[in-house]
C-alpha cells in the first residue's frame, strides 16, 4: 500500500476538492467509507456534493474553531492510500476497515484513551495512473482542544500501512519491506518540467550527474571535481564551529539565463546514496583532509588517469552461479569477440567490467549487500555513459541507471555494515566510469569501430545489470526485478537492436522471451491470509455496483 502524507490548513477546501472533479475529471463517484462517529451518523455512502463536502469540513473543522487551539504548520493531516496498480479494487468495507485501522495506529482516535480527532475517508475511484486509493482527512485538533501528536508521522504512517497490508493480505511494497527506495520527485516538479518544457524534472537529472561524477571518482576531491567538471555548482557543508571538516553538500545547476535563481539541493534530497556519509564509504578516508581545500576552491585538481591496469581487476574467478544469475553471468551467454585493441583505455575498461561481470557469477543470490552494491556500481556506470551519449534528453541508458539506483538504496541503519571494501570495485569501476564519460563523445559516429567498441562496453553492462535483475527475482523483491529487467530486455535491446552484435541480440530475445514464460509458468497467487473477502484481484466492469454491501 502507497502512503503519501501532506499538511495544511484549509480543511473545507480540501474536502470540497475531493468531493469535486478533479483536475482532470478524473473522480468518479466521491462518497464516505469511514469517519468518526458523527459524521458517519450524519453522512452515509451516498455521492457527495460541493454543499456536503462543505458541511463536512465544518463538522471536521468543529473543534479547533471552538477551543481556538492553533497548529504549527497546519491543522489539517491528510493521507492518500494506494494499492499499486494493476492489483484490483477493494470494497467499501474493507477500505472502512483499512482506514479505520489506520487512524487508530497513528494514534488520532480514541482508542488510547484520549479525545479523538475529527476524520473522514473519501473514496472517488481509481486513480489516474489506476491505483485504488482512499484519502484520509483528519483535524489535528482532539475534541477538548488539545494537539494531536504528529511526530515522526510520516515514519508512523509507513509501519502503520505494513501492518495493515498484512493484516488485510494486500500487496506488500517491497521498497518499504527491504528498506530500499529512491526519494520521490514530486508532481509539482513534474508540472514545472513540463512548463519549462524539459525531458524530465531537474532533480532527476542531477541525482543522475551526481551518480555518474561519484562512480568516475577514486577519492572525495576527484570527485568535486568531477561536479565541477559536468558544469553544476556545489558548495560544502560544514560542521559548527569552522570550515576545517566537510559534513554535507548542496549541488545545483547553474542558471539558464541572467537573474534566474539559483535552485539548491543537498545530497540526501537527491537519493539516498548520494548524501555526503554513503559516498564517502567508496573513497579512502584520508583523504577526506584533503579535500577540504578543494571544497573550498582553492585548488583546481583533476584526477590523474588510474593506472594502466587496476590491480585485482578482472581476475575474479569462480564457476557461474546456479539459477536466474548463472543466464546473464554464465560462459554461455553471449558477448562479442573482442576487437583488435587500438585504445588501451577501452581495454582497461572492458577488463574492468568483465571482472564485475565474473564477480556477479561468483556471488551468492543471497548476498543482498553484495548485489547492493553491485547495483549501485553499475547505476553510475550506465549514467556515466548516458550522460555523453544521451546528453540532455534521458533515454534507455538513463532508465537503467534510474532502475538501478532505485536497487541501490537502503536504509541507513541497513547500509552501515554494507559499504565497498575495494576490490574489483573501487578504483576500477571509477575509471570505467571517467572512461565511458569520455569515450561516447559526438564524433563516435565517424568512427565505425569506436562505435563497435561502445557497444561492446554497452553489451557488458547490460549483462552486468540483467545479473542484478535476475537475483532480484529469485529473492523477495520481485517488483523491482520485474523493473530492472525490462529495461535491459526490452528498453535497452530495442534501443540499440540495430548496433547489438547478432549473437548479442539473439541472447537479449531469448532471455526476454525466457523470462516471460517463466513468469506465464508460476501458479496463480491464491488468496493471501487474511485477506478480507471483499478483495477483488481486477477492477469490476462499469456495469458492476461499487461493492458496499448496502
Amino acid at each position: 500500500m502507497i502512503v503519501r502524507v501532506t499538511r495544511g490548513s484549509g480543511m473545507t477546501g480540501l474536502v470540497q476538492y475531493l468531493a469535486g472533479p478533479g483536475k482532470r475529471n478524473e473522480h468518479a463517484d466521491p462518497h464516505l467509507v469511514a469517519g468518526d462517529g458523527a459524521v458517519m451518523a450524519w453522512w452515509d455512502d451516498t455521492e457527495l456534493n460541493r454543499p456536503a463536502a462543505a458541511r463536512i469540513g465544518a463538522h471536521l473543522d468543529g473543534a479547533r474553531r471552538a477551543s481556538g487551539t492553533e497548529v504549527s504548520g497546519g491543522h489539517v493531516w491528510h493521507a492518500s492510500l494506494a494499492l499499486p496498480a494493476g492489483d484490483g479494487q477493494l470494497t467499501d468495507q474493507t477500505w472502512a476497515a483499512i482506514t479505520t485501522g489506520f487512524v487508530d495506529a497513528m494514534g488520532f482516535s480514541d482508542t488510547g484513551g484520549r479525545a479523538g480527532c475529527r476524520w473522514a475517508a473519501v473514496r472517488h475511484g481509481v486513480s489516474a495512473g489506476g491505483n485504488d486509493h482512499v484519502h484520509v482527512v483528519v483535524s489535528l485538533v482532539r475534541e477538548d482542544g488539545t494537539k494531536a501528536d504528529t511526530w515522526r508521522d510520516y515514519a508512523r504512517a509507513s509501519t502503520a500501512a505494513q501492518e495493515l497490508e498484512a493484516r488485510h493480505g494486500l500487496t506488500v511494497i517491497e521498497s518499504r519491506q527491504l528498506g530500499r527506495g529512491s526519494v520521490g520527485v514530486t508532481g509539482a516538479e513534474h508540472n514545472k518540467a513540463a512548463r519549462l518544457g524539459l525531458p524530465e524534472p531537474a532533480r532527476a537529472t542531477l541525482a543522475r550527474t551526481m551518480r555518474a561524477a561519484a562512480a568516475a571518482s577514486k577519492d572525495e576531491a576527484g570527485f568535486v571535481g568531477a561536479v565541477r567538471d559536468a558544469g553544476l555548482l556545489i558548495r560544502p557543508r560544514y560542521a559548527a564551529g569552522g570550515t576545517a571538516a566537510v559534513v554535507g553538500y548542496s549541488v545545483a545547476a547553474r542558471p539558464a539565463t541572467a537573474g534566474e535563481p539559483v535552485v539548491w539541493f543537498g545530497g540526501g534530497r537527491l537519493d539516498r546514496d548520494l548524501t555526503l556519509p554513503r559516498l564517502r564509504e567508496a573513497w579512502p578516508a584520508a583523504g577526506q583532509q584533503d579535500a577540504v581545500g578543494v571544497w573550498a576552491g582553492r585548488t583546481d585538481r583533476s584526477e590523474d588517469p588510474a593506472p594502466a591496469a587496476a590491480a585485482g581487476v578482472g581476475r575474479v574467478g569462480g564457476a557461474a552461479a546456479p539459477g536466474p544469475v548463472g543466464e546473464w553471468g554464465s560462459a554461455d551467454f553471449p558477448l562479442p569477440l573482442p576487437l583488435p585493441v587500438v585504445d588501451p583505455e577501452w581495454a582497461a575498461t572492458r577488463e574492468v567490467l568483465d571482472g564485475l561481470r565474473r564477480q556477479g557469477r561468483a556471488r551468492e543470490v543471497g548476498d543482498t549487500a553484495g548485489w547492493v552494491r553491485s547495483a549501485r556500481d553499475t547505476a553510475g556506470l550506465f549514467a556515466a555513459m548516458s550522460a555523453r551519449v544521451e546528453g540532455a534528453v534521458p533515454g534507455a541508458l538513463a532508465r537503467t541507471s534510474d532502475q538501478l539506483a532505485r536497487v541501490g538504496q537502503h536504509r541507513a541503519a541497513q547500509h552501515r555494515s554494507w559499504a565497498r571494501t575495494g576490490g574489483a570495485g573501487g578504483d576500477g569501476v571509477a575509471r570505467a566510469a571517467r572512461y565511458l564519460m569520455r569515450s561516447t563523445a559526438g564524433e563516435s559516429g565517424e568512427d565505425r569501430a569506436r562505435r563497435e567498441r561502445e557497444i561492446e562496453l554497452l553489451q557488458a553492462l547490460m549483462a552486468m545489470a540483467g545479473a542484478v535483475g535476475a537475483a532480484l527475482e529469485a529473492t523477495a523483491d520481485a517488483r523491482q526485478a520485474r523493473a530492472v529487467l525490462a529495461t535491459v530486455t526490452r528498453d535497452l535491446a530495442d534501443t540499440y537492436a540495430e548496433e547489438l552484435t547478432a549473437a548479442g541480440a539473439r541472447a537479449y530475445a531469448q532471455m526476454h522471451a525466457t523470462l516471460d514464460q517463466r513468469r506465464a509458468t508460476r501458479p496463480a497467487p491464491t488468496s493471501a491470509p487474511g485477506r478480507s473477502s471483499g478483495y477483488r484481484p481486477t477492477p469490476p466492469p462499469p456495469t458492476q455496483s461499487r461493492g458496499r454491501g448496502r
